[in-house]
């Protein structure tokens, strides 16, 4: 029977050819963060698999030929696992931004943003994309005495809310409960 890691490998395997825009912009949206320096604003794309932070800073390097290198944090508490971040500054993370719509800019200006599930989805392979990033950022496979379950934690309920009426267009039915 498939395990979690097992799955998860696989999904990995399936975007070693290259992660498109539909794939970086789930990505952006579980583990994404825009803040603020003296410098400028900085794009900080944080999660426990490094996989996928490896994915990101590749993409960054083959798309807008940034060279950032990913970092490794180790919790305090040895029972938390280490977190992998990728950073990326100035015109590149606004560029990334801006190209797959979660910026809007004016002359060099943020005029909106939204970090946000909202992707455009145009195609089939476009709907893979998102829901295999989804899944690798926020899912699980656990085994439960029915069978194989699919968790995916969302931090927000707007977030799990859109994720669901994604795969309801992609008729793709899941039910949502709340833990608390």
């Amino acid at each position: 029977m498939l395990t979690d890691k097992e799955l998860k490998e696989e999904l990995h395997a399936l975007e070693g050819a290259g992660a498109g825009d539909r794939y970086i912009s789930a990505l952006l949206s579980f583990g994404g963060a825009l803040g603020r320096e003296e410098k400028g604003l900085y794009l900080s794309y944080t999660t426990h698999d490094y996989l996928l932070a490896w994915e990101m800073a590749g993409y960054m390097r083959e798309h807008y030929r940034y060279h950032g290198e990913v970092s490794i944090v180790d919790p305090d508490d040895k029972r938390r696992n280490r977190v992998y971040c990728f950073e990326m500054r100035g015109k590149a993370a606004l560029d990334l931004l801006s190209d797959l719509g979660k910026i809007k800019r004016e002359k060099e200006e943020i005029v909106s943003f939204d970090l946000g599930v909202k992707s455009k989805i145009a195609s089939e392979k476009d709907a893979g994309e998102y829901a295999r990033a989804v899944y690798l950022s926020v899912g699980s496979l656990t085994r439960a005495a029915e069978g194989l379950r699919l968790e995916m934690v969302f931090e927000l309920e707007s977030d799990a809310d859109a994720f669901l009426a994604f795969l309801k267009k992609e008729d793709i039915l899941l039910s949502k409960s709340e833990k608390g």
